[in-house]
């Protein structure tokens, strides 16, 4: 590891620590979390894997440098002027234990599953049950794979496949942390009928496809969740509990999908999920580095979408993708965090979109207070949970595409459908 790494780190390491005891309230703000989930995704396995960085990639270490000149920058701007709401302004008055102050989340938890339910009705009318991923991991392992594939192909439609996309990234986390204050207002059976057939309906939606991550992002949410309502405060058990699931359902959704056809071990299937998470990343980073400053940078037409189009995701993984992998296909993705693609577009000029770019993030917090108590904390949780996507796509992609925006329009819009209220 380069000195002005470990420098950067030792840096990063110590304003996290500093906001912590100094202004522990700004782990509400969604970027703050973005610049921590970056710190940990692609920084600190820098330290673990210092002797093969340059192997994955020759420009790993700059995209090491820009990645940490951008979380220091942000984090200072965020210890020196950000206003994070108050804690006092989210938590729901009757949490924990109580039922009081919760007006709001039965009817949005309502609204919210009926969409998601019209989305499900309408993706099932274009691709047939038999069809699904979901089919295809409990049914026919044997072709699971070409299941999940055929679940997507037959998902031709542009609306539908932007709303399954939306429903999938925002509105089933939203969905369930409204159910988690929902849950507080019930007691006995309803309550474990409730959360049931909740938790069921979700897992078909997220799980339809065969995709694996949708219920490790309820885990994420739900670790988050529990973190503000606890009052910034966590738990060891809790927290081991929180990651060990975000481990296991993968896990448990990779063994039913290759039942017979994989004699891979639990722990095998850990370290790929490590890799995926930890070192592909940091490789992918280095390659749009790469692209950047031997090819050139590809200006700010590229990143507003305008003139030719071209799909740099695919672009960049056929060009590198053979050094670790022979590629046979002609179509492949490989999406990075927004900053990287903001080298691409820029270079390292790309920091100062980037660091727009989490003061925007943060906009619909302010407005947090405006909303029914019994909503505020799952909408806090979800936006914080939106840095998980961040860091692994595009800034447009994950605004429109996963729902960010939407999230943020529904923030701004309530308050206005809101019979007035004394304020609170």
């Amino acid at each position: 590891m380069s000195a002005a790494l470990f420098i950067a780190i030792t840096l990063i390491a110590s304003m996290f620590v500093l906001a912590w005891v100094w202004r522990r309230a700004l782990f509400l703000l969604p970027s703050t979390w973005v610049m921590l989930l970056a710190t940990l995704v692609y920084i600190l396995p820098s330290a673990l894997l210092s002797d093969q960085i340059e192997d994955f990639s020759p420009y790993a270490i700059t995209a090491l440098n820009y990645c940490a000149v951008f979380v220091m920058s942000g984090m200072t701007l965020n210890l020196l002027f950000s206003s994070p709401p108050k804690l006092a302004d989210i938590l729901p008055s009757g949490l924990p234990g109580q039922s009081g102050g919760l007006a709001g989340s039965k009817a949005g938890l309502r609204w919210v599953l009926v969409f998601l339910g019209m989305i499900s009705v309408w993706y099932l009318m274009n691709v047939p049950l038999k069809s699904t991923g979901l089919y295809g991991v409990l049914f026919d392992p044997d072709n699971a794979a070409q299941l999940r594939e055929d679940s997507l192909k037959l998902l031709d439609n542009r609306a539908l496949q932007y709303l399954y996309l939306v429903g999938f990234s925002s509105l089933c986390p939203l969905a369930f942390t409204l159910l988690m204050v929902r849950s507080a207002q019930l007691r006995g059976w309803r309550r474990w009928a409730t959360v049931g057939s909740v938790l069921l309906f979700l897992a078909f939606y997220l799980l339809i496809t065969g995709a694996r991550v949708g219920l490790a992002n309820l885990a994420v949410v739900g670790i988050l969740f529990a973190f503000v309502r606890n009052r910034l405060r966590m738990g060891v058990k809790p927290l081991l509990a929180g990651f060990a699931l975000i481990l296991i359902v993968p896990m448990l959704i990779s063994f039913l999908r290759e039942q017979g056809r994989n004699e891979a071990t639990a722990f095998e299937y850990v370290e790929s999920i490590g890799e995926r998470i930890f070192l592909l990343p940091l490789l992918i980073s280095g390659w749009y580095v790469e692209y950047a400053d031997t090819r050139g940078t590809v200006g700010l037409m590229a990143a507003m979408g305008i003139g030719q189009t071209v799909d740099w995701t695919n672009l960049i993984a056929l060009e590198y993708l053979g050094r670790k992998d022979s590629v046979t296909i002609e179509s492949v993705t490989t999406p990075t965090a927004f900053i990287f693609s903001n080298y691409l577009y820029f270079g390292w000029m790309g920091l100062l979109p980037s660091v727009l770019a989490l003061k925007f993030i943060d906009l619909p917090v302010s407005r947090i207070r405006l909303l029914p108590r019994g909503v505020r904390l799952p909408f806090i949780a979800t936006l914080m949970f939106f840095s998980v996507i961040f860091v692994q796509s595009g800034f447009g992609v994950t605004l429109t595409s996963h729902g960010y925006l939407l999230l943020m329009m529904l923030i701004a819009l309530i308050p206005m459908l809101r019979a007035p209220q004394p304020a609170t």
